[in-house]
């Protein structure tokens, strides 16, 4: 910073947005991006564990939400233990991470724009054409108290989901007969677990207004310091904190709160 002439460097002036939307996603619990970006920083979630709800409430949300939008599609067959799977696009997908293929959930290392490499635990093999998801939900019908077995559910076939609200709905035919009680009717697993990324493809206009207020906030408070160490501490304290109010404001509209599937 030029203490002369109050000016900021380009450097000095990414760095300040940088830390705003560092603060953003903290303080509203999610992630903004904007959706045309091949490789977004959506925050992966694995293996979000939830007990077994009962026979008749088959409904399980997911602890963050909103899960976005990010699918696509094989692009050519997929064979027992391969380690690359070619799809249409792997835009808007993570780096890294976990994705759904019917009843496989595979891991994959790293992505080109069309492929996703080092892939492990593809157990099936897969049709040309049939649908990938960020996506996998798990369900185990293991005694309480015993080390779980999970089996991963086909999307369309054994449940659906609802990105906005993260919520997952286990089908009927997903259910489990209990063993030991022939005459008992069907009833839901004793533990499920989730597996999904969640962020926001887009980026509000409000959510753009409060990044530029933070870094203003922020870089004025490194001009007041920088000021003072200099001897030019002439300036008016109120303007210090004169968006709080509006930040504040902000926030609390995009605050995720955790949501509880009790």
């Amino acid at each position: 910073m030029n203490i002369v002439d109050g000016t900021f460097t380009d450097t000095q002036l990414q760095e300040a947005l940088n830390r705003a939307e560092i603060i953003i996603n903290r303080r509203t619990d999610t992630v903004f991006v904007d959706g045309t970006g091949a490789t977004p920083t959506y925050t992966q979630v694995t293996n979000e564990k939830h007990r077994g709800k009962g026979t008749f409430n088959r409904d399980y949300y997911t602890g963050k939400f909103p899960l976005p939008n990010v699918s696509t599609n094989l692009n050519g067959a997929v064979a027992v233990d391969d380690t690359t799977i070619t799809v249409d696009s792997t835009d808007g997908f993570p780096s890294s991470g976990i994705i759904g293929i019917g009843s496989d959930k595979v891991s994959y290392a790293g992505k080109t724009d069309t492929t996703f490499t080092t892939c492990t635990n593809v157990n099936n093999i897969h049709l040309d054409a049939v649908a990938v998801k960020p996506y996998v939900i798990e369900i185990s019908g293991s005694e309480s108290g015993s080390e779980p077995t999970w089996s991963i559910l086909t999307e369309g076939k054994e449940f659906d989901i609802d990105i906005e609200s993260g919520r997952f709905y286990i089908y009927q035919n997903s259910l489990v007969l209990d063993a030991y009680a022939y005459n008992n009717p069907p009833k839901i697993p004793n533990r499920a677990r989730l597996t999904y990324i969640h962020g926001t493809s887009t980026i509000p206009l409000d959510i753009e207004k409060v990044c530029l207020m933070v870094a203003s906030n922020d870089l004025m408070k490194s001009a007041v310091r920088s000021a003072t160490i200099n001897g030019m501490n002439d300036f008016n304290p109120a303007m210090i904190n004169v968006d709080e109010e509006e930040i504040e404001r902000i926030f609390k509209r995009y605050n995720s709160m955790e949501i509880s599937n009790v």
